[in-house]
Parts: C-alpha cells; sequence; structure tokens
C-alpha cells in the first residue's frame, strides 16, 4: 500500500498546523483529479474531502494547536523539526511501507528516515504536485484547517465585530484585526501563535 502526507497551515499567526497522511491507490485518486489544495477552489477542495473519504483506504490527521505550537518552539524545537515529529507520527499510523513526503530539505528527509527506519520514504520536492496520493493528504489537511478557522473567525469577530482575514500576518484584514486587538488589551488573542515573531511585534507595538 501506498501513502502521502502533507500539512497545511505552516505560516499563519492563528490557528493549528494539520498534517495529513492518506493510503490509497494512485490511478482511482488521479480519477477523481485530485491535485494540490492550493490549486483548487474551497468549493472543489469540500467535493474531493467527500469524494476522497470514499475512496481512501485510511486516512489520518494530526493537529497541533497554537498553545502546542509555542510550547514546542519554547522547548527549542524549531518548525522543521516541530513537522518532522509530526510526520514521523502521520507515517507510523498509517501503517504502510511505502510513503510519498512533500520534502523540506534533505536534512528533513534524513531525520523523518530515522524516525521511521521500517518505511521506504521518498521525499520530493513539490510531491503534492506529482502524486495523487500527496495532494490528496494536501486537499483533507487544508479542508480541516479551514473548518478550525471559520470556528476561530467566528468565535473572534464576535467578540470584536472586526474580520479576522485568512490568519496571515501579511493579510491586510489580520492586520487591522491585530492591530486593532492590541491597541485596546496588552494581550495576545485566543488561538495566537503567540511564539510567531509577527505576533509578538505587534504586541510590542512594533507594527
Amino acid at each position: 500500500m501506498t501513502g502521502g502526507t502533507d500539512e497545511a497551515g505552516r505560516g499563519p499567526v492563528f490557528g493549528p498546523l494539520v498534517f495529513a497522511g492518506v493510503v490509497g491507490e494512485e490511478e482511482e485518486l488521479k480519477a477523481i483529479r485530485v491535485r494540490d489544495s492550493k490549486k483548487c477552489s474551497k468549493g472543489r477542495r469540500e467535493r474531493l474531502y467527500g469524494e476522497i473519504t470514499e475512496r481512501a483506504d485510511m486516512i489520518e490527521v494530526i493537529k497541533i494547536q497554537p498553545e502546542e505550537i509555542d510550547s514546542m518552539r519554547a522547548s527549542g524545537k524549531n518548525l522543521n523539526a516541530i513537522e518532522c515529529e509530526a510526520f514521523g507520527r502521520i507515517i507510523k499510523n498509517l501503517g504502510c511501507d511505502f510513503v510519498y513526503v512533500d520534502s523540506l530539505g534533505q536534512s528533513f528527509e534524513k531525520e523523518l528516515k530515522l524516525a521511521c527506519p521500517d518505511v521506504r520514504i521518498v521525499a520530493e520536492f513539490k510531491a503534492d504536485d506529482r502524486y495523487a496520493v500527496v495532494s490528496a493528504a494536501s486537499i483533507i489537511a487544508k479542508v480541516e484547517r479551514d473548518r478550525d478557522m471559520e470556528l476561530i473567525q467566528e468565535e473572534l469577530e464576535n467578540m470584536t465585530g472586526i474580520s479576522v482575514g485568512s490568519g496571515y500576518a501579511s493579510d491586510e484584514r489580520t492586520k487591522t484585526f491585530l492591530r486593532s486587538w492590541f491597541e485596546n488589551s496588552q494581550s495576545f488573542p485566543p488561538h495566537i501563535r503567540k511564539s510567531w515573531l509577527p505576533a509578538r511585534r505587534y504586541l510590542n507595538g512594533r507594527l
């Protein structure tokens, strides 16, 4: 059996970092025209999510919440180490002997193979474009994160009356939300990654 893994939410200042693994037949997943989640509209991702869950032999999802990310960063782990650990857990839980991974570089691939010595791992840059099983994992991870972000956006917007936006620090709506929050409070808002540099800069009034 062949597996594929991918993540969603590596960069945002708000919300969880989501990892997904999918085990399935490449040809069957190609037949429903899965592709990298970044190249699909939200509606298409939702439709593909349903089709993938029907066709996949197994799906595994791990979510690392902002407070967990902050705790891991405080313990000395960088983002690559956090991702390597999560991907290792996903691969072990999938239980297959061959897995495609979207590569973060040679050191990442080496660490992942050390963590999962019994699994043949092929880590390639843009694997989510090349392998349907990785594209499927990309879609699962993205939809799961989008659903969580919708709940976060609703909660925070109900609290403030201001749109949170996408949760990326480069998003103008997110910038407006953060400026307003920190002008009215000298604390971090819920669901934010406190260890992220933009969050610390807003708290200190430097953005």
